[in-house]
């Protein structure tokens, strides 16, 4: 029994070595703290979401939003590093891919903490946070994906999808997205490559996607390959982009193949 025990908790130190020599954990003395504190950050996170929802979804009625239903989860897990800066945001729970996007989109666009600590130095602690949706809105995408029979995927239309803000906010997005994918893959190289889209360069990292009725992002693929990285950064920042304004036809808004050209620089 002692044997068991003397290797059951040399085990768990094992674990916690190798926790410590990747540099993540969920053990601190000093919580990482967000600016304002935290009921500010429910605050923000929570006026956030009913903010973005209430734009991506101009028809939703106010008195359905009104109503006292539990508001349901969606669960983001992320990393606070050393630096304060939030880094590897994934989905733990989820909802809906629209709304999905919309939380880990929040996440990676926080501010940055004041980094937790141990034993009086910085430490990169693991986090988890719920993010609050009506029910409401989950009733409204489905009856969307209902609605939606025409499954003619289009290439040009008399009204093509548009990104919320037009070309010059999707430019300041992926220049934004591509700073914060260069401080976490090349944190000390300052001659690192950046991308922007629809820039004039030498190598180019083509991806198509589908703008669906409802302005949702699905099938994003690399067409043309320039560099791994570049090619990699560009897929992720297409997966992460939030709703689109669709493209109609005829006055009717239909699914529409769209292509995204991000330049290579090296700078």
């Amino acid at each position: 029994m002692k044997q068991f025990i003397t290797t059951f908790f040399l085990l768990i130190g094992l674990c916690n070595m190798t926790m410590a020599q990747e540099g993540i954990f969920v053990h601190y003395e000093k919580k990482p703290e967000y600016p304002g504190g935290e009921r500010q950050w429910k605050k923000d996170r929570d006026t956030y979401m009913e903010t973005r929802l209430k734009e991506l979804f101009p028809e939703a009625h106010p008195d359905s939003l009104a109503t006292d239903e539990t508001k349901r989860r969606i669960i983001v897990q992320f990393t606070i590093d050393k630096k304060g800066e939030v880094q590897m945001a994934s989905l733990f729970r989820g909802l809906h891919p629209v709304l999905d996007n919309e939380a880990l989109r929040y996440v990676r666009q926080l501010p940055r903490f004041k980094p937790g600590a141990f034993d009086g130095k910085p430490w990169s602690v693991k986090f988890t946070v719920p993010l609050l949706v009506h029910p409401y809105y989950l009733r409204l995408l489905e009856r969307e994906e209902q609605q939606s029979t025409d499954t003619t995927v289009y290439k040009v239309v008399e009204k093509m999808p548009e990104y919320p803000g037009g070309i010059e906010q999707l430019v300041r997005d992926a220049q934004f997205f591509a700073l914060k994918y260069r401080k976490k893959h090349f944190p000390d190289d300052k001659n690192n490559p950046y991308w922007w889209p629809d820039a004039k360069g030498l190598k180019r990292s083509i991806v198509t996607f589908t703008v669906h009725e409802n302005g949702q992002i699905t099938d994003a693929v690399i067409v043309r390959s320039s560099e791994a990285h570049s090619d990699r950064a560009a897929l992720l920042f297409v997966k992460s982009m939030s709703r689109w304004i669709p493209g109609e036809q005829k006055g009717k808004k239909v699914k529409v193949k769209f292509t995204l050209p991000f330049t290579l620089h090296l700078q």
